[in-house]
This record gives structure tokens, C-alpha cells and sequence, in this order.
């Protein structure tokens, strides 16, 4: 969990990304997508509300990977920059409820440069 560290958001123009693809089981959630024009790299989000685990990998690699089995936080805030030549920020926040989390939906918001690209609730 971070905050935003360099001040990034940037281009005014849309960023290049594919159609995000959310998938759910259960309690279990997902959303992956491509980043980039000329260098593309997938990005996948994943979390179990209540089991607790959350990821995140850049073209299959680990990211982040954590537990939350508690939190006070009421908001989660991941910050990723993807790729190299071509450099993009992911932002990915997570909002729950203050009760029964792990039972109620939980509102999962995907940024790519500042822009909002995917919204859903897992």
C-alpha cells in the first residue's frame, strides 16, 4: 500500500490499455488488462475479500502480494509504475464497508495515467 509518490498523473490524452476483463468467484475477484502502445504489459489485480490475499502482477510477475485478514484502513491504495520505455502508472484502490467487509461488496477502482479505466464491485 502506498501513496502517491511522485506527483505522476500524466499525458491529457487517454492512455493506450485494452478492455478490462473483471472476473469473480465467489468471494474471489480479478480484473486484467494490457498497458501500453508500442510496449505492452499485462496487469492483474486479484483479491479474496474473505480470505484476505491480494496481488498484483505485471506480466505474470509479483508486484505486490500481501494479507489483509484486518484493516482499519477503509481504502486501499496501490501505485505500479509499468513499463520501461514506454512508462505508465497503475492505481488501484479498494473501498470497503466498516462492517462485515468480507461479506459485502467492495468497490475496486483501476486508473491508468490518472485516467479511471475500470470500475467495479467485487
Amino acid at each position: 500500500m502506498s501513496s502517491s509518490p511522485m506527483g505522476w498523473y500524466g499525458p491529457s490524452e487517454p492512455p493506450p490499455i485494452s478492455q478490462p476483463e473483471i472476473r469473480r468467484d465467489g468471494f474471489k475477484s480479478s480484473v486484467g488488462f494490457w498497458v501500453g502502445a508500442n510496449e505492452r504489459h499485462y496487469v492483474e489485480f486479484s483479491f479474496d475479500k474473505f480470505w484476505g490475499p491480494v496481488a498484483i502482477r505485471v506480466d505474470g510477475q509479483a508486484r505486490v502480494s500481501q494479507v489483509q485478514l484486518m484493516s482499519f484502513s477503509l481504502e486501499n491504495v496501490w501505485d505500479i509504475p509499468v513499463g520501461f520505455q514506454e512508462l505508465h502508472y497503475v492505481r488501484i484502490t479498494k473501498t470497503r464497508k466498516v462492517a462485515f467487509a468480507g461479506f459485502r461488496d467492495q468497490l475496486v477502482n483501476v486508473y491508468v495515467d490518472n485516467v479511471l479505466v475500470a470500475q467495479y464491485n467485487a
